[in-house]
């Protein structure tokens, strides 16, 4: 049986070595490396209304690339293009660009570029934009939300 001396010394040492196994920093949401080289899929809406957007990319140390394919629900046109940007930890920075042709009729002669910040997990990406576009204007409120297939 412990003294009252004892229990206060196996007390401090439970504590000390409880708090040594939780010495690490907590850590942001989207802070934690993601991988989102692969497929993902979902739904984007702005000013120029909404759509259906699929990204393929792939990612190399802290950059990544690929293609993009958005469909306009509203007049069934398609666009398609490139989308490239930066990720740190979850936080992803992107430009999407599709260029003149890369609409459908009669929006081919039409170009859009917008910019944005997501945060992206293992399996969902999440984020708002905004840009231009040569035959609408100027986009905003944009918002994405993309699955991982």
């Amino acid at each position: 049986m412990l003294t009252p001396v004892g229990r206060r010394v196996a007390v401090a040492c439970v504590v000390l070595l409880t708090a040594a196994g939780c010495n690490r920093a907590p850590t942001a949401p989207g802070s934690e490396a993601v991988d989102v080289s692969g497929t993902w899929a979902g739904s984007a809406s702005d000013t120029t209304g909404f759509g259906d957007l699929l990204w393929r990319v792939t990612q190399a140390d802290g950059t990544f690339q690929g293609s993009v394919e958005i469909t306009d629900r509203s007049v069934g046109i398609t666009g398609r293009g490139t989308v490239s940007g930066s990720i740190t930890g979850g936080l992803i920075q992107f430009t999407l660009t599709v260029p003149v042709a890369g609409f459908s009729e009669p929006f081919d002669s039409c170009s859009t570029t917008v910019t944005g910040q997501a945060t992206a997990g293992t399996t969902a990406l999440a984020g708002l934009y905004a840009g231009a576009s040569t035959c609408s204007g100027t986009i905003y409120s944009g918002q994405l939300v993309l699955r991982r297939l």
